[in-house]
């Protein structure tokens, strides 16, 4: 057998080993993932179909809106995600573990795996963490990847209270019917922001979980995917007190 046949061969059973591997332990890294050239899953076979999933529902979401998009996207699934905490009063940075994050300067959104020891932990809207939650956790995620995309160049230029209004609104509207209502329960009596001085960081920060039903309740009063438009093509005069007033 000659040099380059022996090369040939030996390249062969490395990649079918490879193979063999990701297939035994479930891992793979997924190039052109879910029929798109430019979406990119990084994660197991489970994760990188559960991503697939998630964000057709995403587009398919936006579509009802005429709002269609060409994703541009690595979803990376890993043991533990961290995000960068400025404390306000010291200027001390401190790393907050998290269940994903969407960053727009890499087009990157990092997930928590399902699989990870400590997501046992996490209690959305005071409630135990399943499959249903991380999907739907999944989706608030891609949501801000989207809108990112179809904002484009004025991005920035929105609030990031406004970018997490939006996005919870879509999780909450994307959730099958028993989470929903499991979600919205507690909050039954909960009118909704009125006015656009209640969306912002302290609103957020104070409470996510209010904010989130807050934020969703005002969504469907205003005409869901008509006022997230409206939104992202910074339409809204965010001083105004009379611009939510039913």
């Amino acid at each position: 057998m000659d040099v380059a046949v022996r090369r040939k061969a030996r390249f062969f059973s490395i990649w079918l080993w490879a193979g063999l591997l990701a297939s035994t332990f479930g891992l793979t890294s997924v190039q052109a993932a879910c029929g798109h050239t430019r979406l990119f899953v990084d994660g197991s076979l489970d994760e990188r179909d559960e991503a697939c999933r998630a964000i057709e529902e995403v587009l398919h979401y936006f579509e009802r809106g005429e709002l269609r998009i060409d994703p541009e996207l690595t979803i990376r699934f890993q043991r533990e995600v961290y995000v960068d905490v400025v404390n306000p009063l010291t200027n001390e940075t401190s790393l907050i573990r998290v269940s994903g994050i969407y960053r727009a300067g890499t087009k990157e959104l990092q997930m928590t795996s399902s699989h990870s020891p400590w997501i046992s932990q996490r209690r959305p809207w005071g409630l135990a963490w399943d499959q249903e939650f991380a999907h739907s956790i999944l989706q608030h995620e891609i949501v801000h990847a989207e809108l990112a995309q179809l904002m484009a160049g004025s991005y920035d230029k929105l609030p990031r209270s406004w970018h997490e209004a939006l996005a919870y609104a879509v999780q909450i509207d994307l959730m099958p019917p028993n989470l929903k209502a499991r979600v919205l329960e507690p909050y039954r009596s909960e009118e909704g922001f009125v006015n656009t001085l209640e969306v912002n960081d302290t609103t957020y920060e104070l409470n996510p979980d209010a904010f989130a039903v807050a934020s969703y309740k005002l969504y469907v009063r205003k005409g869901r995917l008509d006022f997230l438009k409206r939104v992202i093509s910074l339409q809204l005069d965010t001083i105004r007190m009379n611009d939510f007033v039913p």
